[in-house]
């Protein structure tokens, strides 16, 4: 009877159950039942976890910092760009080249001899992954139209299209009387992953090689639907500026331009000379612009037709330049990019700008 009563004594002063909070480590062993934590003190099991890791943030769902922001400027070339670590989205800007402008005719420099036409403009929000390998291309501007009229049996070529995507300005053919040549369109600007063009600025067309006093056949400039480029005689020598979904038209003429395809402007028709201008090549886009028409009975040279602008991930400011002025041209990012070439003047090259 005593013992029992002693056990039961003891059993209500004693509490088997350890208490955590003690001190350990350093030779300091924790009672059974107790694991030493991090902060050197005694712990139940599962409470002694480690700490989250540098960096993280533990108490907003393990949401790591943001990566610091960044900004990289691209001139005309094709440039390979990674992207920087923890970025998932990147702000583009970007604008096409402009278009070459036309020859005139040498013996009156008063001619209003063709002027290229501005490059687009795009802008938008990309979603990307980090380490995404992309390709950023910046298109060169069109070459400039020969300013002859010379009686001289010698081709007088056209303005080289710019690169990516501008059309060929028309040459003249060796015929008596040589006449002004054609501007080449100007080449588009993008941002492309895996060849395929995620977002895309049109440049702008060549113009129209003018021996006329009767109009300025000047390169359409490039948008998100293109503006035709003029024409000499009639508007509708100029070539037309593309479309969301397809090229543009060639312009009407004694010798009709061509119709702009995918990512290229269309080359201008060659003139059968005897003093006659030759048709402006396309602006290069998502789709080209078509060619102006060239003339050999008649001065009906047309401009060239701006390339389109693109963008199919969603939400993006898409914008048309005006005349040899390109879109957003007001913006100091754009530094005098994507401006159209007066007579027998090449157009500026695009631009493009990425931030994070």
């Amino acid at each position: 009877m005593r013992g029992a009563l002693v056990l039961a004594l003891l059993a209500g002063c004693f509490d088997p159950r350890p208490q955590p909070g003690v001190a350990c480590g350093a030779g300091n062993a924790c009672p059974r039942g107790l694991e030493c934590s991090t902060a050197n003190t005694c712990e139940l099991p599962g409470d002694a976890a480690e700490p989250p890791p540098p960096g993280d943030v533990a108490t907003d769902g393990d949401a790591t910092p943001p990566p610091p922001p960044g900004r990289m400027e691209f001139d005309a070339g094709t440039h390979m760009f990674v992207v920087p670590p923890g970025v998932v989205t990147l702000h583009v800007k970007l604008w096409g080249a402009g278009g070459g402008g036309g020859g005139g005719n040498a013996a009156q420099v008063s001619d209003p001899a063709g002027v290229g036409g501005g490059g687009g403009y795009s802008q938008a929000d990309l979603a990307v992954d980090p380490d995404q390998v992309l390709v950023i291309v910046v298109g060169t501007g069109g070459g400039a139209g020969r300013n002859e009229n010379l009686n001289s049996n010698v081709l007088s070529p056209g303005g080289a299209g710019g690169v990516p995507g501008g059309g060929d300005g028309g040459d003249v053919q060796p015929n008596g009387w040589i006449g002004p040549s054609g501007g080449g369109g100007g080449g588009y600007s993008a941002v492309v992953f895996e060849n395929v063009n995620l977002i895309t600025a049109g440049g702008g067309g060549g113009g129209g090689g003018d021996s006329s006093s009767t109009g300025a056949p000047g390169g359409g400039a490039g948008g998100p639907s293109a503006l035709a480029g003029g024409g000499a005689v009639a508007p509708a020598n100029g070539g037309r500026g593309a479309l969301a979904g397809s090229g543009g038209a060639g312009g009407i003429g004694t010798i009709n331009g061509a119709a702009g395809t995918f990512l290229t402007g269309a080359d201008g028709p060659t003139s059968q000379g005897n003093g006659r201008g030759a048709g402006g090549g396309g602006g290069g886009g998502y789709f080209g612009g078509g060619s102006g028409s060239s003339g050999s009975s008649s001065d009906e040279s047309g401009g060239g037709g701006g390339g389109s602008c693109e963008f199919h991930m969603g939400m993006a400011t898409l914008l048309a330049g005006s005349g040899p002025t390109p879109g957003n041209a007001s913006d100091p990012d754009g530094a005098g990019a994507g401006r159209g070439g007066a007579r027998t003047t090449p157009g500026v090259a695009g631009h493009v700008v990425v931030t994070w």
